[in-house]
């Protein structure tokens, strides 16, 4: 990912995932399935808003799964990536135009409501 420029999709808490560890594989799968449905929901949020010269921004944001799925990473990968940062937050002479945090925030609330449904059927 770029340097500075990527959005978390976490259950937020260390606690959260301590829980899930004690879960069986097969209840995890529910969560797993939620991160990842989201995190692939921004990245496309992201690639129809960032603006496109070349491409190469847009082609380089992808989705890393982490801590066994629990949570991702979306954003710009290097090298076609490194002018993200300048695009999402802009630049002495250029505006900004955000991309990657306006996804993130549009998929906020579904993520939050599946969550809830998946962490629900798991008491």
């Amino acid at each position: 990912m770029a340097r500075g420029m990527k959005v978390e999709i976490d259950c937020d808490t260390a606690k959260a995932v301590a829980r899930f560890r004690s879960y069986a594989v097969a209840k995890q799968a529910g969560v797993k399935g939620v991160v990842k449905k989201t995190a692939e929901a921004v990245k496309e949020g992201a690639k129809k808003r960032v603006l496109v010269d070349t491409g190469d921004t847009r082609d380089s944001i992808q989705v890393e799964s982490t801590q066994g799925g629990l949570s991702a990473k979306v954003g710009p990968t290097k090298p076609r990536g490194w002018k993200a940062p300048f695009i999402e937050f802009g630049t002495k002479k250029m505006a900004a135009s955000p991309f990657l945090h306006p996804a993130a925030e549009e998929e906020r609330t579904g993520y939050v409501n599946e969550m809830r449904k998946e962490l629900a059927k798991l008491q």
